[in-house]
């Protein structure tokens, strides 16, 4: 499925925030499947990503649904340290030999506090 990336015509405040004009207009990807548990199955929760760019990067907007949200596995680690818990990763293949590349990955603490979590 091809996806399209939107070019911004204004700057994007990275806060985590998703309420820029450009997130409303992307064209949404949803066409997911699952790795964990079972590899190529549909998808128990909705996802929608949506891509933008400018001369300097590429942006990631995601929002992920969950119908449970109590039951987000929140877990704090070292960085490059893997723990069992909920997280969104981006994989590109910018030479598309599908053999290397580059991922990036943020977990469900990223944007957490003690205070809140």
């Amino acid at each position: 499925m091809p996806c399209h990336a939107t070019r911004l015509v204004s700057p994007l405040k990275l806060d985590g925030v998703l309420d820029e004009p450009v997130w409303s207009t992307a064209s949404p990807i949803s066409a997911f499947t699952q790795r964990d548990p079972h590899e190529g199955a549909p998808p128990r929760q909705k996802s929608e990503v949506r891509l933008a760019y400018d001369d300097a990067a590429l942006y990631v907007g995601a929002r992920l649904y969950d119908t449970a949200p109590d039951s987000i596995l929140v877990r704090l680690s070292r960085r490059d340290n893997m723990v069992p818990s909920d997280a969104f990763a981006v994989f590109l293949d910018p030479l598309r030999d599908r053999r290397s590349g580059y991922y990036f990955m943020v977990n469900a603490a990223a944007r957490c506090s003690t205070a809140r979590c």
